[in-house]
């Protein structure tokens, strides 16, 4: 938009130079941010939490009746072009502004105002000076808001079209003397101007008018209507958009079909050169055309559509008949209801009128008939995916919404002015208005009892969920006809506070009957890698796709989390994210052919395939049978049974719906990999990232971040010869993704050496071979290298080639040692936990790969070992039992996660989910006749007691890691306290903010809401937020239900257990990304390809050895950095102003007591009283006092630092328990008091944020000879 570009123009004085992790010196020991200070106003740091906190304008917000009709007219003379009627209107808006200033009064006046203007822009023939001064001379442009720079630039920009419209020259010179007056008046300047003005017509005249140089223009990719054949009626299916994205670049090779990967390899430099630059250009368009549909896949369901002609096969005509009569029957609703509401005598019969009376401009928007073809895609696709099998309604009317606005936003009629009408349009109003569209749709929805099959209506109904009863309305008839869906209330479990939710569930026969018509399960926005370079990231709002389709962070709460960022953004904080995310998006990928073909193959088999289920046409509900009353002998026995048979029933529809959205998502993964093979197309991931600042690819499907499967089917596009060292690296792979990991290097080319005929067989005969690679850890890639492997084979057989010159594209993984506990090693410089995670190594002669996993498996062994030989342990028989179990399988995952937080609650449920697998596995083994390494005795027990066995090892896995990482817990703890203290902290400006906000004084320091996150700054300049608060919850009153629905941006008290819990995992993600970024840049420096999933870094097998090495040594760069320092120092700057309610024992302190109460009894004219009321009173006089301290005043702090009493200070443990207020330790006093108001008195002391903890002697810079730190 204009206005955000002349904001972009006017920040460009202000930025303050930021130095990119690239740009840093390596010998710099002061760390890696050499940014802003952080008393910069413009620092994130000092930002308010309650501006941060910002809600919008919707039409559902409008409570005014006049505003609503006022806005509804005003939009209806707009699509009309009536523009004295909306010159009328928009001079009633402003007489509503001067009755009363209201926000929302200026907001709707203003964004009118701008959908005016707008409107007029867009059709610049028609604008004339005598309309633009009437309306220039109507506009009041005193109020503060937003849009005002917008304006003013719109009105410049018609008053130029007029200049360009007339041809007489004195009137021509009259409006030129008019836009030089205007400029001065509103201070544009127009060098500054010129640049925002992309019409070349338009610049040459404001050039000419102001006697400036003109800016010359660059033509950029436009969208171009080549997609418009692969559409039926406007609408674009999954598949077609496949065909489209399959569309060949045919310049180079107007006959071949050979690869095109392939085929650059086979041109001269020069060529190479032109055939990327052309290719990219070709790509670029086609890339604006997929953006421009990703989002919105609707299948046209309309009769004597094409699509339906070709998908006819898929689909039986009676049940293409039927789909056509909802959506005849909605239509015809739909007509006779817009009819009513347009009659100047309107009068509502029902509440789903009066709603859409609300709405009705928004009706008018697109074509009636692409509305209803959009709500029947959505209902059928989610309803029928869904692996609960039913969908929520206000998840549908979110999503119904979402997908109607961005089809309004790339319909061709008045498109300029639609995005304006979109402000109005938030998510309140998509869930008000569709619930009632989706009201009125369902009603409409029937099955003719003609259509049905009984022996298949009876099979349906017992797929029922079991956990309800069957709702009697599918059973009941009406007219001969059932309803094809149901609207109701199903208990919510993820929402205990709210019992029940509102749902729509499909009819269980037509579950079954539409089942194998794959085009409905397609009808979803998807996030597509791209066909072009992303756009690079200049801002947090302005990169990856080429229309911006997603911001840089990917969270929940998006506005609160850009208002952090753009303040970063400003004063150059984010320059080294966009940096990494830049080069991460920039590796062009393509689709292994080889892998793809047996892929394609297994999906074609009517059977499970490793893990790939059947087609949809074999997918089958396993129902036991059903029980009968006369088979059992009393009442409460056949309830008995009928209770398990309806579990039993629950769990295999929940599994059925499972399998059946796994096949779902592997028909998209298929068909869009096939789109991007068929002719060995590059495609490229663009990516954006967590508020820790972790990357991930933005993209729905096809990512390196998915599982096994997906990983084999990718490769690099650009190749590189193997050099001297690749087909080890090659073969090391191999070992690694078959489950050979803990092998050196020696040993895992030895391993493949030894299997390399059951390799060549895998590779040439993968699927009625002796399928090797079946067995494989990682089945997939296993196989993707088995073919890469064999290639190489065949290369060097054929005339002689040299195996270093073999091109490769499969890319080589580096993975950390359990890389969280590598960070913590190194924050705290603990030497032993060092060598356990390799970031050093114990003989630099033989170097010997450490294993953190078996090392805390070993002490856990030794401490069951002793509490199974105590018979007075308490714990002897868990003891026992877990001894026969234990395995390094069984603590990984508790190892791994206890880096990031894992509670022994998680713990707990991550080892019995392991002892499970166990327990399932012998009985296998017994079912098969063989035997098991436990007595019969034992596993009986251990069946039993699987869950206390779970919880004691959780236990006790925990305490080894503890000492074995004791360096991490203390700075864990370190973490943990300080967030605590820092999230329990007060300040005047927090408190006299939630004053204005909430109009009425908001002041309780003993149960009070606390709104202050954890933050901090991140070594990069990155801002870390921890947005963990009880979101704002509000019922909005619909035609079926009334719908709860999250605020995340609204103002909410933060959640204090997630914001402890996550701070010390949240830390490290965010050092462990800095580390990736850093590496990132480096290799890109180095022309070294690079990407990453977290801690495993990938690149080809020809740079592994360099890459290696800068791991190493950014990783030591990055802990030569003062990491802990950097975040006590943002610590103590977001508390500077923050005091901390503390308590003193009165009997220890009788003087202080006595003094403190005198100048106390001074603040008011009334007596000193001791309750919790007249406390809040004198604690906030106090927290504005000593805000503003002045040396010379006396305080409470005065009295503190006079007699240094023991300050008591609310325990994490309990709020009803205090703890020593230390400045020094991180640890609680275990002498925890009972908080009791007559025995203590509460007072307010400047937070003190703990020391650092104490650190090792762990030498960094040996990281860099260590060779299995990655590896």
């Amino acid at each position: 938009m204009i206005c955000k570009t002349i904001a972009r123009l006017g920040c460009r004085g202000r930025l303050i130079r930021f130095h990119s992790l690239k740009s840093i010196d390596k010998a710099s020991p002061d760390g890696l941010f050499h940014g802003i200070p952080r008393t910069h106003p413009e620092n994130f740091l000092n930002a308010s939490i309650i501006d941060a906190n910002n809600d919008s304008t919707s039409i559902f917000r409008v409570q005014n009746n006049d505003n609503n009709i006022l806005i509804n007219y005003f939009f209806e003379s707009i699509l009309r072009n009536d523009l004295l009627k909306a010159r009328m209107l928009l001079n009633r808006m402003k007489q509503r502004v001067k009755i009363k200033e209201s926000f929302q009064n200026v907001n709707v006046y203003y964004s009118c105002l701008t959908v005016l203007l707008t409107n007029l822009i867009s059709n610049p023939k028609t604008i004339n000076i005598h309309n633009i001064k009437l309306i220039i001379d109507d506009a009041d442009l005193s109020f503060t808001h937003e849009y005002n720079s917008e304006i003013k630039t719109k009105l410049v920009y018609c008053l130029l079209y007029s200049y360009i419209n007339v041809e007489i020259k004195s009137l021509k010179y009259s409006i030129s003397k008019y836009i030089e007056t205007i400029l001065k008046k509103w201070n544009i300047t127009p060098r500054d101007f010129i640049n925002t003005i992309s019409d070349n017509e338009v610049s040459k005249a404001f050039a000419k008018i102001t006697r400036i140089p003109n800016v010359s223009r660059q033509d950029t990719p436009q969208e171009d209507n080549s997609i418009d054949k692969f559409k039926t009626d406007g609408l674009l299916g999954f598949s077609k958009l496949c065909d489209y994205i399959a569309t060949r670049f045919v310049k180079y090779d107007k006959l071949s079909q050979t690869p095109l990967y392939d085929l650059y390899e086979s041109l001269s430099p020069e060529d190479k050169e032109n055939f990327i630059r052309d290719y990219h250009t070709f790509n670029q368009s086609k890339q604006l055309n997929v953006e421009a549909n990703c989002l919105d896949l609707v299948e046209n369901l309309q009769p004597h559509s094409r699509s339906n002609e070709i998908n006819i096969n898929k689909f039986k005509m009676s049940n293409s008949k039927l789909v056509y009569s909802w959506f005849e029957l909605t239509m015809n609703t739909l007509n006779s209801l817009i009819v009513k509401l347009n009659k100047s005598n309107f009068k509502s019969s029902s509440q789903d009128e009066m709603i859409l009376y609300k709405y009705k401009v928004y009706l008018s928007l697109l074509p009636r008939r692409i509305i209803v073809t959009l709500m029947i895609s959505n209902i059928l696709s989610k309803t029928l995916t869904s692996e609960s099998g039913y969908v929520k309604v206000s998840e549908l009317s979110n999503s119904l919404g979402s997908s109607f606005k961005r089809l309004i936003l790339k319909d061709s009629n008045f498109k300029d002015i639609k995005p304006y009408f979109m402000k109005f349009f938030h998510e309140e109003d998509s869930i008000v208005f569709f619930t009632s569209l989706i009201s009125i749709f369902i009603h409409n929805c029937r099955i003719p009892q003609s259509f049905i099959d009984s022996d298949s209506f009876s099979q349906s109904l017992r797929l029922m969920d079991s956990s309800q009863e069957i709702d009697p309305s599918f059973l009941s008839e009406k007219n001969a006809e059932f309803p094809a869906f149901l609207w109701g209330y199903l208990r919510n479990h993820d929402s205990p506070a709210y019992k029940k939710t509102g749902v729509i569930k499909i009819h269980p026969y037509l579950s079954e009957e539409f089942k194998s018509y794959e085009s409905f399960f397609v009808d979803r926005s998807l996030y597509l890698p791209m066909l072009c370079p992303p756009k690079p990231w200049t801002s947090p709002v302005v990169g990856g796709y080429l229309n911006d389709l997603k911001p840089i962070i990917n969270t929940d709460d998006i506005s609160t989390s850009l208002f952090y960022l753009n303040k970063a953004h400003k004063t150059g904080q984010l320059k080294s994210l966009y940096e990494g995310l830049n080069v991460l998006g920039s590796l062009a990928w393509a689709i292994n052919p080889s892998t793809l073909n047996i892929f394609n193959q297994a999906m074609s088999v009517n059977k499970e395939f490793l893990k790939i289920p059947p087609n949809f046409n074999e997918l089958q509900v396993i129902l036991p049978q059903e029980p009968k009353k006369p088979d059992y002998s009393s009442e409460s026995e056949y309830n008995k049974a009928i209770w398990k048979y309806r579990i039993q029933v629950g769990k295999s529809l929940q599994e059925y719906h499972a399998i059946k959205s796994q096949r779902v998502e592997l028909n998209l993964i298929q068909q869009l990999a096939n789109s991007f093979n068929k002719n060995g197309d590059m495609f490229y991931l663009p990516h954006n990232v967590d508020f820790r600042g972790r990357a991930y690819p933005m993209v729905s499907l096809l990512s390196h971040y998915q599982d096994d499967l997906v990983r084999s089917l990718l490769m690099f596009w650009f190749a590189k010869p193997l050099g001297p060292n690749g087909f080890n690296w090659l073969k090391y792979q191999l070992a690694g993704v078959y489950g050979k990991d803990k092998l050196s290097m020696d040993e895992r080319i030895d391993f493949i050496d030894k299997n390399l005929n059951l390799i060549v067989d895998s590779a040439e005969n993968p699927i009625k071979g002796k399928m090797w690679w079946k067995s494989g850890e990682k089945p997939w890639q296993t196989l993707s290298l088995c073919f890469e492997i064999n290639k190489v084979l065949q290369y060097c057989q054929n005339d002689g080639n040299k195996v270093e010159e073999y091109l490769c594209r499969i890319p080589i993984h580096q993975d950390g040692s359990c890389n969280g506990l590598q960070h913590y090693a190194a924050l705290g410089k603990d030497k032993e936990g060092g060598i356990s995670v390799n970031l050093l190594q114990t003989d630099s002669s033989r170097p010997i790969r450490s294993d953190v996993y078996t090392e805390v498996l070993n002490i856990v062994k030794d401490q069951v070992l002793k509490h199974s030989q105590d018979p007075s342990n308490q714990y002897q028989e868990l003891a026992a039992l877990a001894l026969s179990i234990l395995s390094r399988k069984v603590v990984k995952q508790t190892v791994m996660t206890s880096v990031y937080g894992v509670t022994r609650h998680g713990a707990t449920l991550q080892i019995n989910m392991r002892i499970k697998e166990i327990i399932k596995n012998f009985e296998v083994q017994l079912n098969e006749g063989n035997g098991i390494p436990i007595t019969p005795e034992q596993f009986s027990k251990l069946k039993i007691l699987n869950v206390e066995v779970s919880n004691y090892l959780a236990s006790t896995v925990l305490n080894s890691i503890t000492k074995l990482f004791s360096g991490a817990k203390l700075i864990q703890d370190w973490l943990l306290c300080n967030c605590f203290r820092i999230i329990n902290s007060f300040d005047l400006e927090t408190f006299q903010s939630l004053t204005r906000l909430n109009k009425k004084e908001v002041i309780d320091f003993f149960n009070p809401q606390l709104y202050k996150p954890m933050m901090w700054t991140s070594m990069s300049g990155f801002p870390v937020i921890q947005l963990y608060k009880h979101t704002k919850q509000k019922a909005l009153p619909t035609s079926l239900q009334s719908i709860i629905i999250n605020k995340p941006s609204k103002l909410a008290n933060i959640d204090v257990r997630k914001q402890l819990n996550a701070v010390a995992p949240n830390f490290i993600h965010s050092i462990d990304s800095i580390h990736m970024l850093m590496t990132c840049i480096s290799a890109e420096k180095n022309n070294i390809p690079f990407v990453s999933v977290h801690d495993s870094f990938w690149t080809l097998p020809c740079d592994v050895n360099k890459l290696s090495r800068i791991i190493r040594e950014e990783f030591v760069r990055l802990h030569s950095s003062n990491i802990i320092e950097n975040l006590r120092e943002d610590m103590m700057y977001t508390t500077r102003k923050s005091f901390q309610l503390v308590y003193v024992k009165n009997k220890d302190n009788l003087e202080l007591i006595e003094e403190l109460n005198r100048l106390r009894s001074q603040y008011f004219e009334e007596p000193l009283k001791f309750t919790k009321k007249h406390y809040n009173k004198i604690l906030y006089h106090e927290l504005v006092l000593q805000t503003n301290y002045q040396d010379d005043a006396n305080t409470p702090i005065q009295l503190v630092r006079k007699y240094n009493p023991h300050l008591y200070f609310r325990s994490k443990s309990s709020p009803k328990l205090l703890s020593i207020y230390d400045y020094t330790d991180s640890h609680e006093t275990s002498k925890n008091v009972n908080k009791l108001t007559k025995a203590f008195t509460p007072l307010l002391v400047p937070v003190k944020i703990i020391e650092k903890p104490p650190t090792g002697e762990l030498d960094i810079k040996k990281v860099l000879g260590s060779v299995y730190f990655f590896s």
